[in-house]
């Protein structure tokens, strides 16, 4: 195992930032069935998640266990090719925790602080597990080898070649000690043929690339994740003169998140030296965050409710491992083999058996406002709608090593995170109402897109969703179906095409309440 602090870590890049401050609307089933808008009627574990002062009208102690599964269907358009995906089993997350939390309500009929409820809630905000498949062709003349040469140029060729008693481990770990990923790029496709250098002087530090081509190439793509990013609170909420409630939550955040990519292109010249090329990447992602919410309810009579929660930025601190490989296609020009052979294709793999450990940066998402309205029909059940803004422009990397050596690089990507998003904004609506004992909920919920020049990527959903009021126990369920759009980029840099993604997605989740 590897550490070292690269010039291009792999997992800082635009759609990392997308992929690490998004979340889904998950939780109680009460709270998914009505979108969400459950913040400022309060009396439900995951809504304290928006807005905490809803803690403070439970009347009795509750305990609530919530299991979800899953299914997903993606279609993907590269330049204009359209790809439908498989879907993502049912079954796949049969019973995997969605939410589990308790909280103890404290009632006084003497105190102005009638209410004073204590707490704790687990969450899931965004589910991973998903699988993603696309191709088509290029709108430019860019290949992946342009990817490449842009990291190789710099290094010496003698640091790129194989000498006695050394391997490929060996190599790739002294480069990526020395050097960095880009060092460690330049090496996969050097020694796979990919490119050459410029000269045959051992000093030679530019590259060309072996691939001719007189048409945009064609590109194969498999993106597959797995892993959950989660809230853990702990929550006070007190309601003042049976008019006013305040809360306030601190949350732990935790992601752990696994990706492989992989990457075929084809298309070269039938003279091109460099006639077919695959790369193949993984990221493991592992990181805890911090943050506070803070919260208001009003009631202004009987009947309705006006709220107001803060969530200040979540302060995350990212650990990540790569591994990487590289196979080609080369036309033996000239006779690398040496069997006279020169119209045979050769193939080529480098596979170091490296992990590459990075060291952890500071990621900061953006701070968010809820303002939310709710009218209330006695015991029959209620409307609620909310509104929430956050800046995704404000995002931002920090170097947390000694040197601070990554901090440059940190800076361009923070300028490229100002130039990419914008401002979100989601409306939710949602409602309940009551039969006896039954409840029936639904909701719906719109968010923008948080691209700057891709408007259309908009996010929405429709929930719905039952209840059963046993007594002292509850059973709820809820199906939410949304519709998400957003967008891929193929590297950051040399080949830079995107593909954009429709992800379809229900969310099955079932909710066991016990008041005790």
């Amino acid at each position: 195992m590897l550490l070292f602090s690269p010039l291009f870590a792999p997992a800082q890049n635009m759609n990392d930032v997308y992929e690490y401050n998004r979340t889904e609307l998950l939780g109680t089933a009460r709270y998914m069935s009505t979108a969400g808008t459950m913040s400022n009627v309060g009396a439900d574990l995951s809504a304290i998640g928006d807005n905490p002062a809803g803690a403070s009208y439970f009347l009795t102690n509750r305990i609530s266990f919530t299991p979800d599964f899953f299914n997903i269907q993606n279609t993907t358009d590269y330049n204009g090719k359209k790809t439908l995906g498989n879907d993502r089993g049912i079954f796949h997350g049969l019973f995997y925790t969605n939410q589990l939390g308790v909280v103890l309500p404290f009632i006084s009929e003497t105190n102005k602080w009638n209410k004073i409820s204590i707490g704790f809630n687990y969450n899931k905000t965004k589910n991973y597990f998903n699988n993603v498949e696309t191709e088509g062709q290029a709108s430019g003349m860019q290949s992946m080898q342009d990817y490449f040469l842009a990291h190789a140029d710099g290094v010496p060729t003698s640091d790129l070649d194989l000498y006695n008693n050394e391997t490929i481990e060996d190599v790739y770990d002294w480069l990526g000690e020395n050097y960095g990923s880009y060092a460690q790029h330049a090496f996969l496709a050097y020694q796979s043929f990919m490119i050459d250098p410029l000269t045959t002087d051992p000093s030679n530090n530019q590259y060309v690339g072996n691939g001719t081509y007189s048409a945009p190439l064609y590109h194969r793509v498999k993106w597959k994740t797995e892993g959950k990013k989660f809230n853990s609170d702990v929550f006070i909420a007190g309601e003042y003169n049976n008019k006013i409630a305040a809360g306030f939550t601190l949350s732990m955040h935790g992601m752990e998140r696994k990706e492989r990519r992989n990457i075929i292109e084809s298309g070269y010249d039938a003279g091109s030296k460099l006639q077919a090329a695959e790369y193949t990447t993984t990221l493991k992602t592992d990181a805890s965050g911090f943050g506070i919410k803070m919260g208001l309810i009003y009631k202004v009579n009987k009947q309705v409710k006006l709220s107001f929660a803060f969530h200040s930025p979540v302060w995350w601190e990212i650990n990540e491992s790569t591994t990487e490989s590289i196979q080609t296609e080369i036309l033996d020009v000239d006779d690398l083999d040496g069997d006279g052979n020169t119209t045979e294709i050769l193939s080529f793999a480098v596979e170091p058996n490296v992990v590459n450990t990075y060291e952890p940066y500071k990621f900061v998402t953006p701070s968010k406002i809820i303002v939310g309205f709710s009218a209330i029909m006695g015991k029959s059940g209620f409307i609620s709608a909310d509104y929430s803004y956050s800046d995704w422009s404000q995002i931002h990397f920090t170097d947390m090593s000694e040197s601070g050596s990554a901090q440059d690089y940190f800076d361009y990507l923070n300028k490229q995170v100002q130039d990419t998003y914008t401002a979100v904004h989601r409306i939710r609506v949602g409602g309940e109402f009551k039969v006896e004992d039954w409840f029936l909920r639904a909701g719906y919920l719109m968010q923008t897109s948080p691209y700057k020049n891709l408007k259309d990527n908009v996010t929405d959903a429709l929930s719905f969703g039952l209840g059963y009021d046993f007594g002292k126990f509850e059973v709820d369920f809820a199906l939410v179906n949304s519709n998400e759009k957003y967008n891929r980029q193929l590297f950051p840099v040399g080949l830079t095409e995107t593909y954009q993604i429709n992800q379809r997605t229900n969310h099955y989740a079932l909710t066991l309440r016990m008041n005790f």
